[in-house]
């Protein structure tokens, strides 16, 4: 006979949020000041959804709404290619959990929204 033991770390926000202020981003987009993330989970631990509220505050002031792609910032790229997989690290993956909803915030360096989704 034989059991199988499946173990799943619950994302909270803390985990996720010291993941995501990693050096590995900052390296891969310097202009990336904090990330703030607020996880919401639906407390079912055998196959848990979660929602991301993600704030990201950007350290120039110059990256507006119309220049952020100009600018090497891409919201989207940078949730898909690189913060996403970093889960895995906290036990996540696709065949375990769902995200169900992410919401993306973008401020520039004055604190002015540039970006939401």
């Amino acid at each position: 006979m034989f059991i199988f033991v499946f173990i799943i770390m619950i994302l909270t926000t803390e985990n996720v949020s010291k993941l995501f202020n990693s050096t590995f981003i900052k390296k891969v987009y310097p202009m990336i000041d904090d990330i703030k993330v607020k996880v919401l989970w639906d407390g079912d631990e055998v196959w848990p959804f979660y929602d991301f509220n993600i704030v990201i505050k950007l350290n120039d002031p110059t990256i507006d709404e119309d220049n952020i792609y100009d600018k090497g910032f891409d919201p989207h790229y940078l949730y898909d290619h690189h913060l996403e997989p970093l889960l895995k690290f906290l036990g996540f993956s696709r065949n375990n959990a769902t995200i169900a909803q992410v919401y993306l915030k973008v401020y520039n360096g004055e604190g002015k929204e540039i970006f939401y989704m």
